[in-house]
């Protein structure tokens, strides 16, 4: 039975937690289903990431998650960080909220190889709400680019490379899109020096 727990947990991996539905696969009860989860939670095997706002339930990160990389990534950065993610309807979800003390910094993970509007509306109406200060779009592609004022979209190896760079962020609009062009002009002589 147990053997078959982890199975189980990663299929509902990036989902809310829902005991009684991992407690049906396993043909177990919601309390021992639980109790199990807890266990493993502090084990280290999984994480759970409470909802910004009180009506979600938490979401349960097994690994290998990207989550769950980037949150033990910025916890080694700054150590009294913490993290929720935020959703507004069924599908709008800000897949990370990392709480730096005087700013908020959300993020949303893609995989998808042409980024679209509705990869990064989840950022911005976090934005518009009062839920973030600033959002990051970590995608696949090469590039950076300003997306909306304080949305950014990075590539997730330079993200993971160089926290920091953008983490921290510029203060104003010129600023950012200069920082945008910086890494973009960089990457293109890197690239070429390659070739």
């Amino acid at each position: 039975m147990r053997s078959r727990f982890k199975d189980v947990l990663a299929s509902f991996n990036g989902m809310t937690l829902n005991t009684a539905a991992i407690g049906r696969q396993l043909v177990l009860s919601r309390t021992t289903a639980a109790a199990w989860i807890r266990e493993y939670e502090r084990c280290g095997i999984l994480r759970l990431l409470p909802p910004d706002s009180g009506r979600n339930k938490p979401l349960l990160l097994v690994a290998p998650d990207r989550r769950k990389e980037l949150m033990e990534l910025l916890q080694r950065i700054f150590p009294e960080c913490s993290f929720s993610f935020w959703k507004s309807g069924r599908i709008r979800m800000v897949h990370l909220i990392a709480d730096l003390g005087g700013e908020r910094l959300g993020l949303c993970f893609q995989t998808s190889p042409v980024l679209r509007r509705q990869h990064w509306f989840p950022l911005l109406l976090a934005l518009r709400r009062g839920v973030i200060t600033r959002g990051l779009v970590l995608h696949a592609e090469p590039g950076a680019s300003l997306k909306e004022r304080v949305i950014v979209a990075v590539p997730w190896s330079s993200f993971v490379r160089e926290p920091m760079r953008w983490i921290l962020g510029t203060a104003d609009d010129a600023a950012r899109r200069a920082a945008v062009w910086r890494f973009n002009r960089e990457r293109l002589a890197a690239w070429a020096a390659h070739r």
